[in-house]
């Protein structure tokens, strides 16, 4: 299944200018976890940003997040219903495209 950009609803205006990840049924965010030395809350996504699907056996137990380069950053997004399982910090769904 290929990843898609979700954009959010035009009235809403907190998600304006915003993008989500799904892939399949499952929709992917964002935790500090995977992006050290980033605030998760400034990241931005690139709309020519290539989101590549890969099994990651070593992360929450086994899971397919989804990857890009962006910014001289890797991008990491996992499934929304893991997030929490780690370490505390901040985590987002709905991020600024630029």
């Amino acid at each position: 299944m290929p990843a898609r950009r979700i954009a959010g609803h035009l009235r809403a205006e907190a998600q304006r200018g915003c993008v989500a990840l799904a892939r399949g049924p499952l929709v992917h965010c964002f935790e500090a976890a995977d992006h050290p030395g980033c605030d998760v809350r400034d990241l931005a996504l690139p709309a020519d940003a290539a989101w590549a699907p890969g099994f990651r056996p070593d992360l929450l137990g086994g899971v397919v997040a989804l990857t890009a380069r962006a910014a001289e950053r890797d991008l990491t997004a996992i499934p929304y219903h893991l997030w929490a399982n780690r370490e505390p910090g901040p985590m987002r769904v709905w991020l600024r495209q630029v």
